[in-house]
């Protein structure tokens, strides 16, 4: 496995998990409630350790061989999944109730915000415990993607407001031939041909109600 590629990877992995986290609590403040944001920002730390935790419990499936496999098969499942989940969260509407429908609809919006961090945890957490690297180096690129997370989201939401930037986030996980970009052959652009979603309304009401 080639060190840089596998570093380019996982700050790639990292920086679009706090890019999601960031939007989320964009998205939820101004379609809900301002106080909506630390739901997501919990959602997001449950679905990093539930994915950790399942590394844990199913640590004779993942080895030091299948590395590569693994991480470009989970990042892809990031990527799908942020567009699916966020596709999904844009259909429902949050409300305080006692009602069967109230309820459920929190458990479909709990379950859009933390699948995606699902998988990203498994990644990170492969990463981590699986890699032949130096592991101080190996965590410093994590910090180092994250921190580059919190910059990103910022530049992005200061020219797209709302799920823009979360599709484009997602989209730098799955460029063409992305699920390549932890393996050893063939060079990669980490970044790809990034999708732009049709129409920018939701953008145009979010700047309504600043």
């Amino acid at each position: 496995m080639s060190r840089l590629k596998f570093y380019v990877g996982l700050s790639l992995v990292t920086a679009c998990t706090l890019i999601l986290q960031v939007v989320q609590t964009r998205i939820l403040s101004v379609v809900a409630w301002y106080h909506l944001a630390f739901f997501a920002i919990s959602m997001a730390m449950f679905g990093l350790t539930a994915g950790a935790v399942f590394v844990y419990l199913r640590r004779e499936r993942f080895s030091g061989e299948t590395l590569s496999h693994d991480l470009s098969y989970f990042s892809s499942f990031f990527a799908l999944t942020t567009f699916v989940c966020v596709g999904v969260q844009m259909t429902l509407a949050p409300v305080v109730g006692s009602s069967v429908t109230a309820l459920w609809t929190w458990v479909e919006l709990a379950a859009c915000l933390a699948v995606p961090f699902f998988f990203s945890g498994i990644v990170v957490s492969l990463a981590l415990t699986r890699n032949p690297f130096p592991i101080g180096q190996v965590y410093g690129i994590d910090l180092l993607g994250a921190s580059g997370g919190c910059l990103g989201a910022l530049l992005l939401l200061n020219n797209v407001d709302g799920p823009p930037p979360y599709y484009r986030s997602a989209s730098w996980l799955q460029p063409q031939r992305g699920r390549r970009s932890f393996k050893r052959s063939q060079p990669v652009d980490c970044f790809g041909t990034r999708m732009r979603p049709s129409g920018d309304s939701g953008s145009q009401n979010m700047r309504a109600t600043e």
